[in-house]
C-alpha cells in the first residue's frame, strides 16, 4: 500500500482542499474523505501527493476492468453461432457504452468493428467510426475498416469516399500495407461492376492493385 500504517487513515477519495482540512464522514458516521489544508506543507503536502496517486491509481484500474469486461462480452459474442441480425441487435444493446470516451481504446474500437463487420452492418460503422473523431481515426486498422465499410454501404459518393480513404491511409504507411492493397482493387472491381463492366480503367485500376496486394512476383533463377 502506498500509506503507511503510522499515518492511521482510511481514504476512498481526495476531496478538493480547504483552508483548514478536514475528515469528511458518510451516512454510517464513517470517515471515507480526507480533506487536507489548501497548500498543506511538510507531512501534509506528501500525504495529499500520495493520496493523489492512489486515487488515480485506483480509477486507472477500475477503467482497466471496465474495458476488460466490454471486450470480453464482445469476443463472446463473436464466439457464438448468431445470425447476423441477431447479432446485430446484441451490438446495438452495447452501443451506447462506447458514448463513454473513457472506454474507449484502440482496441475497443477495432474489436467492435471486427464484430460489426462479422453482422455485416456497415452503416453501423461507418456511423461509429464517424463518431469518435480525430483521435482513433489516423489508426491504419480503422483507416481501413471505414473504407472497407464505405464500400459495402454504397450509398451514393461512398465508393470515391473509400478510395480517398483508403489511398490516404495506404500513402501514410511506412511499408505496403496488403490488406489496403486488396481493398483498392476490390474498390475498383466494384466500380467496374457498377459501371455494367463498361470502364475499362477501373477494371484495369482493380487488376493493378490486385497484383500489387499479391506480391512480387517470384522468379527462378
Amino acid at each position: 500500500s502506498m500509506l503507511s500504517e503510522s499515518d492511521r487513515l482510511v481514504a476512498y477519495t481526495v476531496a478538493a482542499a480547504s483552508p483548514t482540512g478536514s475528515v469528511g464522514t458518510g451516512p454510517s458516521g464513517r470517515r471515507h474523505c480526507i480533506v487536507l489544508p489548501d497548500g498543506a506543507g511538510g507531512g501534509g503536502g506528501r500525504l495529499y501527493g500520495r493520496l493523489k496517486r492512489l486515487v488515480k491509481e485506483q480509477r486507472r484500474s477500475a477503467l482497466a476492468r471496465r474495458q476488460a469486461a466490454y471486450l470480453a462480452e464482445v469476443r463472446a459474442a463473436l464466439n457464438q453461432r448468431m445470425r447476423p441480425g441477431e447479432l446485430r441487435a446484441r451490438l446495438a444493446g452495447m452501443r451506447e457504452r462506447l458514448d463513454d470516451p473513457d472506454l474507449l481504446s484502440t482496441e475497443v474500437l477495432l474489436t467492435t468493428l471486427l464484430a460489426y463487420r462479422k453482422a455485416q452492418d456497415y452503416s453501423g460503422m461507418v456511423t461509429l467510426i464517424e463518431h469518435v473523431g480525430e483521435q482513433y481515426n489516423s489508426s491504419e486498422g480503422v483507416q481501413y475498416y471505414y473504407a472497407f465499410a464505405l464500400n459495402r454501404r454504397n450509398l451514393p459518393g461512398d465508393r470515391q469516399r473509400a478510395l480517398q480513404v483508403a489511398s490516404a491511409a495506404l500513402e501514410a504507411a511506412d511499408r505496403p500495407v496488403p490488406s489496403l492493397l486488396a481493398l483498392l482493387g476490390r474498390i475498383y472491381k466494384d466500380l467496374f461492376t457498377d459501371s455494367d463492366c463498361q470502364d475499362k480503367e477501373t477494371l484495369s485500376l482493380s487488376l493493378h492493385w490486385c497484383v500489387l496486394a499479391s506480391g512480387p512476383p517470384n522468379h527462378l533463377d
